[in-house]
């Protein structure tokens, strides 16, 4: 729960350099093409960021936009076997909306993949989207509550090529 116009909330969250804030400053992350403001269905947005010092691309092609009530990524090129992100805003009253966000993923490399997921990869997802979720009360409060919890899950495993 955000306190914030429904328009103003979607409006925030869109916003393709939303991330760069909204991910540790250890990741690097940025947007490559930095005169993008705004998305629309077929927008491609390119990253690049660090995950255990390891630079990394990553494509997303927004698949859907709905303003001011959803929008959908999904990844083009990147690291994941498949990725998908949906969020949802909630009106709850004039100044409050919900944010809700749904992340589907499966990894690459099939058996390995899983390995790495449970050695190391599952922790480091879980602490990027406890930030998130840290950093948006943050910001978004005078007097944040107390930091969430959050877990990940992969998708269910997908076939691979």
């Amino acid at each position: 729960m955000v306190p914030r116009r429904l328009e103003e909330a979607y409006e925030i969250f869109s916003n393709p350099h939303a991330l760069e804030t909204l991910t540790p400053s250890a990741m690097h992350f940025r947007l490559l093409d930095e005169k993008l403001d705004t998305i629309t269905p077929g927008t491609v947005l390119n990253y690049r960021f660090y995950l255990y010092r390891l630079p990394m691309r990553w494509q997303v092609r927004i698949d859907s936009a709905d303003a001011p009530n959803s929008f959908c990524d999904v990844q083009q090129k990147g690291p994941f076997a498949h990725w998908k992100h949906t969020q949802t805003f909630v009106y709850c009253g004039p100044e409050s909306t919900e944010v809700r966000d749904r992340f589907e993923f499966a990894l690459r490399f099939g058996r390995l993949g899983e390995f790495a997921y449970r050695t190391f990869l599952k922790g480091a997802l879980r602490q990027i989207i406890d930030y998130r979720s840290n950093k948006i009360d943050l910001y978004m409060h005078s007097n944040p509550p107390k930091p969430a919890k959050v877990t990940a899950q992969p998708a269910p495993r997908l076939p691979y090529a």
